[in-house]
Parts: C-alpha cells; sequence; structure tokens
C-alpha cells in the first residue's frame, strides 16, 4: 500500500489568493469611471442623454418630443372631420414634466397643436364669420405660443394672423377638448389651431 505524502505549503503567502480579485475589482472600478466619462462626465443623479428626451419650451410651460411632429391627416381628422383631407402638420404633448410625473397623466395635462392647409376661401369664411369679426393677431405673439418645432414649419403671413370661427362645436366628439388657439391669414391658404384637455 502507497502512503500519499501532503503536498508541501504554498510559497505565495496566505494573502497571494486575494491578489487576483483585488486587481479585477480595480479593473472594474477604472472601467466604470471611463463609462461614466464617455457619457459627459456624469455625477450621481444625472442619465445620459436621450435623443427621444421631452423638450421643454418655456415661453408656454409645455413639454413636447421634436419626434411627434407628423404630417398624418388622423391626427386632426378625429376632430375635425371637415379637415380630413386637408394637408397640415401637428404636434402635441404634456404641460406637465414627464420626467417628474411619477403617476400615470391626467386629462388635463394634454395638448396640441396644428396648421392646417384648408385653402383661400375656407381661411376667409372663418374669418368673416369670427365672433370678433376677425381681430388682428400678432405675428410675434402667435410664434412665441405655437411650440419651436410647429412654428419652423409656418409661414409669415404678409396680411397679418387674424382670429377665425373655429370653435369648440367644430370638435367632431365630446373628448374634453377646449381650443385654446383658431387664427388665419387672409389671403392665405393656412389656419393655425391649439386645443388642451380639460
Amino acid at each position: 500500500m502507497r502512503i500519499l505524502e501532503p503536498a508541501p505549503p504554498s510559497k505565495r503567502g496566505p494573502a497571494s489568493g486575494l491578489r487576483p480579485r483585488v486587481v479585477a475589482a480595480a479593473l472594474a472600478v477604472l472601467v466604470l469611471l471611463q463609462g461614466c466619462t464617455l457619457v459627459g462626465h456624469l455625477v450621481p443623479g444625472e442619465h445620459a442623454p436621450d435623443p427621444e428626451a421631452w423638450v421643454h419650451y418655456e415661453e408656454v410651460q409645455r413639454y413636447y418630443q421634436s419626434s411627434a411632429l407628423s404630417k398624418e391627416p388622423g391626427l386632426w381628422a378625429e376632430k375635425f372631420p371637415q379637415y380630413a383631407d386637408v394637408p397640415g402638420i401637428w404636434i402635441g404633448g404634456r404641460f406637465t414634466d414627464p420626467g417628474e410625473r411619477a403617476t400615470a397623466p391626467v386629462p388635463d395635462d394634454f395638448w396640441e397643436q396644428m396648421v392646417l392647409v384648408v385653402g383661400e376661401d375656407e381661411v376667409s369664411r372663418l374669418g368673416a364669420e369670427a365672433n370678433d369679426g376677425g381681430s388682428p393677431i400678432d405675428d410675434a405673439a402667435l410664434r412665441e405660443d405655437v411650440v419651436g418645432s410647429l412654428e419652423s414649419e409656418l409661414p409669415a403671413c404678409e396680411s397679418g394672423w387674424q382670429s377665425v370661427s373655429v370653435t369648440e362645436s367644430d370638435l367632431s366628439t365630446p373628448t374634453g377638448k377646449v381650443l385654446n388657439l383658431a387664427v388665419g391669414c387672409p389671403g392665405g391658404v393656412r389656419i393655425v389651431i391649439g386645443t388642451h384637455s380639460q
């Protein structure tokens, strides 16, 4: 019978087994620090820039995403079926900061704005039927009220903007929408409409 002799003691010492783990931990910390540098020197509580982040339009305290800008007629045809076949551009968003709202948004948090190409005759009719007789609307004031992404799609109105007769009664369904903007360009072909939920 062969008697096995005990293995000789390790020459690496009791602490030498920890060295690989210490080195691995140090490398992990280094990689983490480099990752923070790559996203712009992040500090606790910050997040990397999000290309789909909400834009805060401070002039009217509204939030929107640039990617929400759309030329899909269904976005306004549901509310204004008489304009279902006209071209236009639409954008919508929220009044509150989406990044801070912990619970689901309440119904009155939503707004939308649109520029519709309805034709010169329709603009003239809507202006003539306005309750205030088509009062003039300052171009600068209008552009301040329209969010940035939509404003860039809004051409100048040489004759000056005026109020038009689009009202809540023109909304196709009782969706709780309230009109807060309805202007047109006399001699032009466009109207600008804004609504919000209540």
